[in-house]
Parts: C-alpha cells; sequence; structure tokens
C-alpha cells in the first residue's frame, strides 16, 4: 500500500518537492521551499522544450529536482535574498571627522 503511493509520488509535484528538501540542510531546505513556483516554471520550461522539438516529453517532475544542484541554486541568491544579513553582525563602521 505504501510503495503505491511512494511510486506515483512523481505526478503530485508538491509532494515531490517536499520529499526532495527533505534531504537537504535547515536553511536551504527552508530557504527553497519557498521557491516552488520559480522550479516547477523551470520544469515546465523543460517539458515545452522537449515537446517544441518534436519529441514526446517524458521527463517526470521528481526526475528533474534530481538533477538540481541545489548547493549551486542556494548560492546563486544573494545573502539578503536568503535571509541573511551579515551587517547585523558587523554595522558599519562610522567615519569621525575632527
Amino acid at each position: 500500500m505504501a510503495n503505491d503511493f511512494l511510486s506515483g509520488y512523481h505526478q503530485q509535484p508538491r509532494t515531490a518537492f517536499a520529499m526532495e528538501m527533505g534531504k537537504l540542510d535547515q536553511p536551504m531546505s527552508r530557504f527553497l521551499q519557498f521557491k516552488f513556483p520559480e522550479i516547477y516554471d523551470e520544469y515546465l520550461g523543460e517539458v515545452y522544450k522537449i515537446s517544441a522539438s518534436g519529441k514526446m516529453p517524458t521527463l517526470q517532475f521528481g526526475d528533474f529536482l534530481k538533477k538540481i544542484d541545489w548547493t549551486q541554486k542556494f548560492q546563486s541568491y544573494s545573502p539578503q535574498q536568503r535571509g541573511e544579513y551579515p551587517s547585523r553582525l558587523s554595522p558599519p563602521t562610522r567615519m569621525l571627522n575632527y
């Protein structure tokens, strides 16, 4: 019964995405969980490219997620976009003119 459910997870994009996010470190998965629409749009773009070339698209969303380098994707965003604010730890130095 459980195998039947898990074998069909590729048909449920959010389930496949949640399973992939569960494999990542906490800060990365917390940030990327809000990027589902963007990542799903990338997947649809890949499916469109395959179909536009005249082939039948067979790429499943789960397979698409497995090809993504999550660390590289996470690091491609700026620290501010990732919710990291290094200036909180080291405030800017004031210049004093006498």
